[in-house]
Parts: C-alpha cells; sequence; structure tokens
C-alpha cells in the first residue's frame, strides 16, 4: 500500500502531492492499494476537498479526511487500507480481526510468490 498526506491548512504540503505521487508511482506504478489522507489541522481550512478528491480520483486513490486530534477517521482509513490489501493475500483473515493487533501484512505478501520478488534478493 502507498499513502499520500497532505494538511489541508498547509498548501504547499498538497501542491507538492503532484510530483511525489508522479515520482512514487513510476517505481510503483502497479500498486493496487493507494490512500490519499486528509490531515485536518488546527489551521484555517486552504486546500479546497473537492480539488483533493479529483486528484484521488485522477490516480485511483481512496480519500480519507482524518482528524488526530479528535481521533476522527484514522481507524476507517487504516481498516479501508487492510481490507484492500487482504483481499491481495489468499485466504486471509478478517479485517476486523487484524486491527491494533500489530499484524505483519507485508510478510505475507512477501512470502506470497505471487508478489515476491526472486529469492536471491529477499531480505528477511
Amino acid at each position: 500500500a502507498i499513502i499520500f498526506c497532505f494538511d489541508e491548512s498547509v498548501p504547499s504540503s498538497f501542491d507538492h502531492l503532484k510530483d511525489w505521487i508522479s515520482t512514487t508511482l513510476q517505481d510503483h506504478e502497479d500498486s493496487p492499494v493507494k490512500l490519499l489522507i486528509n490531515f485536518k489541522g488546527e489551521g484555517r481550512l486552504q486546500v479546497d476537498t473537492k480539488n483533493a478528491i479529483a486528484l484521488a480520483q485522477k490516480y485511483a486513490m481512496d480519500f480519507f479526511e482524518v482528524d488526530l486530534s479528535k481521533g476522527q477517521g484514522i481507524k476507517t482509513a487504516l481498516k479501508s487500507m487492510i481490507t484492500s490489501v487482504s483481499k491481495l493475500i489468499p485466504k486471509p483473515m478478517d479485517p476486523s480481526n487484524m486491527i491494533g493487533k500489530n499484524i505483519k501484512i507485508c510478510a505475507k505478501l512477501f512470502q506470497n510468490s505471487k508478489f515476491a520478488p526472486p529469492t536471491e534478493e529477499r531480505a528477511y
């Protein structure tokens, strides 16, 4: 999974997203799980949510708004990511059983020959 984040009260954090996304997707174009997270801050709203949603749609990303000061949205975003990734794992666990349990999803994907690089490149 690839997660891109910005702070809606800091326009430069959103302005740089296009470059970060383009650069990242050059090497990870086939990543099936991509999230765009808007961290809602204490500052004044300076990034239009419609622009963020349009950017997420352009790059086939799921969009979430998270307010860490109020504890809102983070569980929804992480559960969505875990659910999406777990669909790629043969015989996955129920995603609700994974949250808060420090499950190493990447290790499962890495061990699956469908997703793993050639054996000599594996770093355990």
